[in-house]
């Protein structure tokens, strides 16, 4: 069972929503109130300009960008390896197009704005340490190459909403970083 916390910041200049995922042992191991927590030790101006919003992010998504967005930069960083391609494929969808078909967010754009960036990590396949993660460590993770990134984004992505897709690798190889550039608003 994963949960996921969304944050937002907002500046004044930039939006940014950084969407996450912690798994509820972690959670409920490590620290119930991690979240709760976190805020309460940002600086303060920081905190005054900070949104939380837990729960499931497919849900949560359409909300957070109602109440807050859309945002300039959405981050989704430990997310994608708990998604199959179904779940992966709708946040991208969620996070590029618009959302009609909630009454409340007709007005809204979409949770990344046109002109935005959406960044999201995942790790890559192969890797020599999945066997250990997936047996020792109950750790399953839905690991990608670039190529299965790049078909996620290619397939969800509404028809020219997105201007650039980059994907690289970390230093080890093991971490995949896709970089989605938003289509600016024709007009």
């Amino acid at each position: 069972m994963t949960k996921a916390v969304q944050l937002v910041f907002e500046d004044g200049e930039v939006t940014v929503a950084a969407v996450g995922v912690c798994t509820a042992l972690e959670g409920a191991i490590a620290r119930p109130d991690a979240l709760r927590y976190a805020l309460t030790h940002l600086p303060p101006a920081t905190r005054a300009q900070t949104a939380a919003a837990p729960g499931n992010v497919l849900r949560t998504a359409a909300h957070l960008a109602a109440d807050h967005g859309p945002f300039d930069l959405v981050l989704a960083g430990g997310l994608f390896d708990y998604l199959e391609e179904r779940f992966a494929r709708a946040l991208i969808r969620t996070t590029l197009s618009r959302l009609p078909r909630l009454p409340r967010l007709s007005r809204l754009s979409r949770l990344c704005r046109p002109g935005g960036t959406f960044y999201f990590s995942n790790i890559a396949t192969p890797n020599p340490y999945a066997a250990l993660m997936t047996h020792i460590g109950r750790w399953n993770l839905v690991e990608r190459t670039p190529a299965d990134i790049e078909a996620d984004v290619r397939a969800a992505a509404p028809p020219g909403t997105v201007t650039g897709l980059d994907i690289t690798a970390d230093a080890t190889g093991l971490t995949l970083f896709a970089t989605v550039r938003r289509a600016d608003e024709p007009g």
